[in-house]
């Protein structure tokens, strides 16, 4: 017993020393610097930009994000390293959303500057004949699922660049930059620090080809994708309408951009700027209608721009199906969508500062009231703050007519226009409930016809026309034709592609590819999909033949490793997305940007 444990002692003290051999940061070779290549060309209307010229390098990665302490003096420029591609990268430097501690807490004014030092677009070495270029120098890298295309020539990217102060936290904030890759070089825009700083603003329009930005001044600057300012109206920035043509400003004033027509909403005469509904606070995010006509924002406020018919509904005249309400509180909600065509509103209730009411609610605007779903189909609900909600948040497609949701009883698909439902029940014993809805909301089929769902811990597909259930066969990444009612999906370790018809349930088309795969994306024009292999190679192909396979990136063991409790291999690329014209992807590798082109034809 006694040399069992010996023997024992002996081999856990191996382990420890073995596992802080393991944790030890691995070295990385010392770079040369690389001088900025360029010339800044003076600000042009509150931006800066700056033209690089071409610079040939070996794909790399880089160094690690920098901790600064918060009262340590900052940099006024950062270092642009370049790496053989075989540089190690340390484990935890390849965070997507680094924490705000490793982050410096720059002064926003400085943040433009020091962007303009840093930032370099590069040309790499080609593979496979398909060209790649690299927007590099920003060691603190880009927020991941930010990367958005303005027109085939353009990106807007979001840097992180320091600190948001929460309320009991501190979030990493970033900051916007628009990059042309043809001739390469880069603006920033000046915003507001008060408008959405760290968030989601400026906006870019790629139907006009321009970028929204609040400024400083109070006044919302409209500019084209290379920094020209094209226009400016004053007041803060409210809202911006999904397809970035309609703005919202001083919380009342409709635009649209493309026509120049404004619609003054009459809030203020419910709400004035001076009451405790304050047009800048961030979570106030209007509701737009699918053709940006309509808007309802929180807390009660709609407005037509069709008609210039607009109200504001007092806290204390809120109703439902006519019947005034004691709990106004009941009702908030910032989420929602438009239905029938924008006949109604569906509230979705998930924000923190939302109620919580324990019935389906469908705002009527017409009628200026809420009516009650759940009585109309005979739900148990009560109208009372907090209770325990009996159904769980539901779904819909926008301009829809159908809206699923998951009750304690079963789940029910209703009809707006009828206002009847059919209910599915669980073949489980014990109901798994959930408050969020089985069906996310982009697993809706581009008609609205079918949905994606999970029902009893299965993948589902569901007919709102045959309103049949049925189970879909295995697989993962599931992904929507953009226009048609065909499901793409991974099965078979990522080594198998499938395109699966919705409408007979029954795979149309199957191949056997040459790797695993994790990832697929749709070009917007839906003839091509790309692939992000397990080893981080990216790959295309042609639909619906799902023929001319090509390698476009070499397989990247540093940007993989192995997915969690398993041995599969996993790719730490993030936000492969297509350009506009469906000739190029960009994608986040590391702490930089690559964009590279497929060989597709437009």
């Amino acid at each position: 017993m006694k040399s069992l444990f010996k023997v024992c002692s002996c081999l856990a003290l191996y382990l420890v020393l073995f596992a802080c051999t393991q944790n030890r940061p691995q070295e990385i070779p010392t770079a040369t610097p690389e001088p900025a290549v360029g010339h800044i060309i003076p600000d042009i209307t509150s931006t800066a930009m700056v033209e690089i010229s071409t610079v040939d390098s070996a794909l790399s990665t880089s160094l690690p994000l920098p901790t600064f302490s918060f009262d340590s003096a900052l940099p006024t420029s950062l270092p642009l390293p370049t790496f053989s591609f075989s540089t190690p990268i340390v484990e935890n430097t390849i965070p997507q959303t680094p924490p705000a501690h490793r982050l410096p807490d720059f002064e926003l004014a400085e943040i433009p500057g020091l962007l303009q030092s840093a930032l370099k677009v590069e040309t790499l070495s080609s593979f496979n004949g398909h060209g790649l270029q690299r927007i590099s120098g920003w060691s603190y890298g880009f927020q991941s699922q930010s990367v958005q295309w303005l027109d085939a020539n353009h990106l807007l990217l979001y840097p992180f660049a320091g600190v948001t102060n929460m309320a009991d936290h501190q979030v990493a904030a970033t900051y916007p930059v628009v990059v042309k890759l043809k001739p390469k070089s880069f603006w920033v825009p000046h915003i507001d620090p008060e408008s959405d700083y760290g968030r989601s603003l400026p906006l870019g329009s790629s139907q006009l080809g321009v970028l929204i930005v609040p400024e400083a001044n109070a006044s919302v600057s409209i500019y084209s994708l290379d920094g020209e300012l094209k226009k400016s109206y004053p007041g803060k920035l409210f809202g911006v309408s999904p397809s970035a043509t309609k703005i919202l400003v001083n919380g009342n004033r409709w635009i649209d951009l493309s026509s120049g027509k404004v619609i003054d909403f009459a809030w203020d005469q419910t709400y004035p700027a001076t009451s405790f509904f304050d047009y800048s606070r961030p979570y106030f995010k209007p509701i737009w209608s699918t053709d940006e006509t309509r808007v309802y924002a929180c807390c009660y406020l709609y407005g037509d721009a069709r008609t210039g018919a607009s109200y504001g509904m007092p806290y204390n005249e809120i109703t439902i199906d006519g019947k005034k309400v004691d709990n106004y509180f009941l009702l908030e909600h910032f989420y929602g969508n438009w239905v029938l065509n924008g006949t109604y509103m569906l509230p979705n209730w998930g924000g923190a500062l939302d109620g919580s009411p324990n019935f389906i609610s469908l705002f009527d605007p017409a009628l200026k009231t809420y009516r009650n779903l759940s009585a109309v189909l005979g739900l148990p609900y009560s109208i009372e703050n907090g209770s325990p909600p009996y159904c769980g948040r539901p779904s819909v497609k926008d301009s829809g007519r159908y809206v699923w949701v998951d009750c304690r009883d079963g789940a029910h698909l209703i009809d707006l226009v009828t206002f009847s439902s059919q209910k599915y029940l669980s073949l489980e014993n014990d109901h798994q409930w959930s408050y969020d809805s089985s069906i996310l909301d982009d697993n809706w089929s581009a008609d609205g016809q079918y949905a994606l769902l999970n029902w009893d811990d299965v993948e589902r597909i569901l007919s709102t026309n045959s309103k049949e259930l049925n189970i879909l066969p295995d697989g993962f990444n599931r992904l929507w034709h953009p226009t048609e009612s065909k499901l793409a999906y991974l099965s078979n370790k990522g080594q198998t592609l499938s395109i699966l018809d919705a409408q007979t349930v029954s795979v149309q088309k199957e191949i056997i590819l040459p790797t695993g795969f994790q990832e697929i994306v749709w070009s917007p024009d839906g003839k091509h999909i790309a692939l992000l292999a397990s080893d981080s190679s990216l790959w295309s192909l042609d639909y619906p033949g799902l023929d001319n396979l090509k390698q476009l990136t070499s397989a990247m063991p540093e940007w993989t490793h192995p997915r969690y409790a398993s041995n599969i291999d996993e790719s730490l690329i993030k936000n492969v997305v297509w350009s506009p014209d469906s000739t190029a992807l960009a994608f986040i590798g590391s702490t930089d940007i690559y964009i590279v082109d497929t060989g597709s034809n437009p």
